[in-house]
């Protein structure tokens, strides 16, 4: 089974400007540690098929443009990654901000 990876939400937005909306460059400078913010993670399972789920992250620690968390949501669909487990990020994955 493939490892996760992290959807760019800077990407999505540049291909779907009217549907897909990301948090400000000013919003994401302002994150500080214990924040939540959503990623989209995707795998491909062993049936060839990709999945994807959007997930919670606790912000942990932040070092410029590069973040550390926590993940605090069970996936339903993918296997690759657990509650609670540390996940490794960038600003440019970032879609939401809670």
């Amino acid at each position: 089974m493939s490892k996760y990876y992290l959807e760019n939400a800077l990407q999505r937005n540049k291909e779907y400007k009217n549907s897909f909306d990301i948090p400000s460059k000013e919003n994401i400078n302002n994150l500080k540690p214990y924040d939540l913010v959503k990623l989209i993670f995707t795998e491909e399972n062993n049936d060839k098929e990709i999945m994807s789920e959007r997930m919670w992250i606790i912000i942990t620690e932040i070092n410029g443009e590069n973040f550390t968390g926590i993940l605090d949501n069970e996936p339903y669909y993918l296997k690759t990654i657990k509650y609670w487990d540390k996940v490794v990020f960038k600003s440019e994955n970032i879609i939401d901000i809670y």
